[in-house]
């Protein structure tokens, strides 16, 4: 079955609108409704009229993520949203026909209903080759390489993922319009995070915010191991340490997000 991914805007701007609206959304706000745009060839002439100072190049990837978006993704078929604004992914499954919401925010008009599944797969969790696929600059684009679908619905329903089946380029007859470049920016950053997450863990990754700290000018105090009452680092400017602003750094470890009672912790 057909993964598609779908980003919520550039820089993840729509991401909270996307998880609340349980809508995949994509932007082009110039060629407005395009409940009427019957094929690939009327969706380009559209996109044309609506952009006509954008590269050739640029408005015929336009319209196939456009037609792929209206058209090519079908009811039933997932979809995952790659989060910007916290290191996870959502996936869900369509579940509803192209609309235009005129009144959505901006960037956001063009909608596919979705029933999320999980809206917290955390990015350490994806195995390095996937993310690769993930990160393709189009906003529209179905992930093909690597067996992506099939592991992606596994992880997207608790199951571990199949082993990868080697399979050349040429015989996964990948469509064209589904290709694009990768964005390298983040995909270093997933690198990164995933080489902190198996060098730092517990205690040592409180070390590593301190030096971190140190490093943009604050004297700090990182706990000893063991119980901390909430705080692993204070952090403070001048030269003992005394200046404002005055930092208390509640440091936790894991592929999760930290939920409220971590917050409250640190405050009480």
């Amino acid at each position: 079955m057909a993964f598609w991914v779908v980003r919520a805007g550039k820089h993840g701007v729509n991401e909270d609108y996307t998880l609340d609206s349980n809508a995949a959304v994509v932007g082009w706000e110039a060629v407005g409704d395009l409940t009427t745009i019957a094929s690939k060839e009327a969706m380009l002439t559209h996109v044309q009229k609506s952009y006509p100072d954008a590269a050739a190049g640029s408005q015929r990837v336009w319209a196939g993520e456009l037609w792929a978006f209206k058209e090519r993704i079908q009811i039933n078929e997932w979809v995952a949203v790659p989060l910007t604004s916290r290191a996870a992914i959502a996936v869900g499954r369509i579940v509803g026909p192209y609309r235009y919401v005129a009144d959505a925010p901006i960037g956001a008009k063009h909608q596919r209903s979705v029933k999320w599944v999980r809206t917290d797969l955390p990015r350490s969790e994806v195995d390095q080759d996937i993310l690769y696929t993930l990160g393709a600059t189009l906003a529209v684009f179905r992930a093909h390489r690597n067996n992506a679908e099939e592991r992606l619905i596994a992880m997207a329903q608790g199951q571990a993922p199949k082993p990868i089946e080697k399979r050349s380029v040429e015989s996964e007859a990948v469509d064209p319009e589904d290709e694009g470049t990768i964005d390298l920016e983040q995909f270093a950053g997933d690198q990164i995070t995933k080489f902190i997450g198996r060098k730092f863990l517990g205690h040592e990754l409180a070390r590593l915010v301190g030096a971190i700290l140190v490093a943009d000018g604050y004297q700090v105090q990182v706990s000893k191991p063991g119980a901390d009452g909430g705080v692993d680092i204070i952090a403070g400017t001048g030269p003992m340490g005394f200046g404002q602003p005055r930092i208390a750094v509640q440091v936790k470890s894991g592929a999760t997000p930290a939920d409220v009672s971590v917050l409250r912790e640190l405050q009480g």
